[in-house]
């Protein structure tokens, strides 16, 4: 994370100075972080931050971070967090309905955008794990957490819940919603006639 600071001083140009808290930093200095100046009466009524988080692969977050109004001491936190999202299906009612795996799709909130995860967790028979979890990382200031259910059958292929649903929490029951369970019922009936 790169903390700039400024501060702005009547009849002159601003202070200005940064600190770059890394790897290397935290194992030389710690955790805190000092920038030292020289004050001119209550300049701290002046005083302004503002953070840019380098992430793996090059990206800045925010890429055009904003100045905020601050005291002069600033306690940075991460712009995501990361949660612990768990699924679990009955192994035993996927067998009969002939489902061969369900894929979990996500969608939550990550560095502003949305963010689309297709490989979000996977239940499947054949691995007789009827529970799945993954930590995922989304916005700190962001709750929401939406899926949907693909199913993978046997016989009819790919089926697709078409409504994104809201998790509550961070656990999701996977059941065929209604339409995959007409699908499956209508192929069944077929098959015994």
């Amino acid at each position: 994370a790169t903390v700039q600071i400024q501060v702005e001083r009547k009849g002159q140009r601003p202070f200005i100075d940064e600190v770059t808290i890394d790897k290397k930093y935290l194992e030389e200095n710690g955790q805190t972080a000092t920038i030292s100046y020289a004050r001119m009466g209550d300049d701290s009524q002046n005083f302004k931050y503002a953070t840019q988080w380098s992430l793996r692969g090059g990206h800045l977050y925010p890429a055009k971070p904003k100045w905020r109004e601050g005291e002069l001491t600033v306690t940075l936190a991460a712009p995501i967090k990361p949660v612990n999202v768990e699924a679990e299906t009955d192994l035993d009612a996927l067998e009969e309905q002939g489902i061969a795996r369900i894929s979990v799709e996500l969608r939550y909130k990550r560095f502003g955008k949305q963010h689309h995860d297709k490989k979000g967790l996977v239940l499947s028979p054949a691995a007789g794990e009827a529970i799945a979890s993954k930590t995922i990382y989304q916005d700190s200031n962001a709750d929401e957490i939406e899926y949907r259910l693909i199913y993978h059958h046997k016989k009819l292929g790919k089926m697709e819940d078409k409504e994104w649903r809201d998790m509550d929490g961070n656990y999701i029951y996977c059941v065929p919603s209604d339409p995959i369970v007409s699908k499956i019922s209508e192929w069944l009936e077929k098959l015994t006639e």
